[in-house]
């Protein structure tokens, strides 16, 4: 773990259970229903993502303690269950909005534009459309057949005009390559593209008015439905 992650999750996580247990409190004298009251009371005040962060650094702590002969076991974490919650950012765009979110990703690196029209126009995932291979891309059937998978199951997507239109237009940049979208120069050269994680999308009159940062979303771009869009 570096010193920013440390700084950032660990220390804090271990001043929490410092603070809530009292620096005069023997480990081995902590129990699960104890530790279930601290969670289902800390719940109430913040996110449960906090709460499953802070039960992993203790997890961890009497984990590191167990195997060094600290404390006996078995630990007091063993039958805590986390929230687990689902924090996946949604964000429907409209057809305006995708139109400004295209026309911002042309000033981008070259293959920003492209990634966003093809995950658009299949519905795969961001990193299956990284990955994407010229032989998963069959232009004489018109589908295009992805074997690598969340679900570890081959996907066999239709080609759209609009996605067809995609692979032609970068073809003669990557077609001499393995893969769809990757690194033209340097020590990467044929290389996937690992990420977009710098890669923001700046749609309105300053960089800091309405940026999308392109690495959050899976799928990449998720439209609204007519009904969708006239909610409120």
């Amino acid at each position: 773990m570096n010193q920013r992650s440390y700084e950032n999750y660990a220390k804090v996580g271990l001043k929490f259970w410092e603070e809530k247990l009292g620096r005069e409190t023997s480990l081995d004298k902590l129990n699960p229903q104890w530790i279930e009251s601290v969670k289902s009371a800390y719940a109430l005040t913040v996110e449960q993502a906090t709460v499953d962060r802070k039960l992993e650094v203790l997890r961890a702590m009497f984990n590191w303690a167990i195997e060094g002969n600290l404390i006996p076991g078995p630990s007091p974490m063993k039958g805590i269950k986390l929230f687990k919650p689902n924090n996946e950012l949604v964000r429907y765009l409209s057809n305006d909005e995708y139109g400004a979110l295209l026309e911002a990703a042309g000033h981008e690196r070259w293959h920003v534009r492209p990634v966003i029209e093809l995950a658009a126009n299949t519905a795969l995932r961001k990193q299956n459309v990284l990955r994407l291979r010229w032989d998963e891309c069959d232009f004489n059937t018109g589908v295009i057949r992805v074997t690598k998978t969340k679900s570890k199951r081959t996907v066999t997507i239709p080609m759209t005009d609009a996605a067809l239109n995609v692979l032609n237009r970068i073809r003669d940049k990557t077609g001499r390559y393995e893969h769809v979208f990757c690194h033209l120069e340097g020590p990467q050269e044929g290389q996937p593209i690992g990420d977009m994680k710098k890669s923001w999308i700046h749609t309105k009159g300053g960089r800091h008015q309405s940026a999308i940062p392109l690495s959050r979303s899976s799928p990449l771009v998720r439209f609204a439905t007519r009904d969708e869009r006239s909610q409120p």
